[in-house]
């Protein structure tokens, strides 16, 4: 992808956010729900969003983490 002086190569993005375990549904919210299956707890910071690109900017040729931007993940209920 490339948009004015800004590239990205072709390949995987990777998204960091913290995670806390699971939790059962309801747990934490209102439901009247009898469903027990897990779900997991992430945090609501923003998370970070990289990618890994060969790099001399070390000093030595290998595989460096580039990041991109941020983002927030929320649940898909609340999407």
């Amino acid at each position: 992808m490339k948009d004015g002086d800004v590239s990205i190569t072709e390949g995987y993005l990777f998204f960091a956010l913290l995670f806390f375990g699971f939790e059962k549904k309801g747990e934490n919210d209102d439901d009247d729900d009898d469903d027990s299956a897990p779900r997991m707890a992430l945090s609501t910071n923003e998370g970070t969003i990289t990618v890994k690109q060969m790099g001399w900017h070390t000093g030595w040729y290998k595989e460096e983490s580039r990041m991109l931007g941020v983002f927030r993940a929320v649940l898909l209920e609340k999407a």
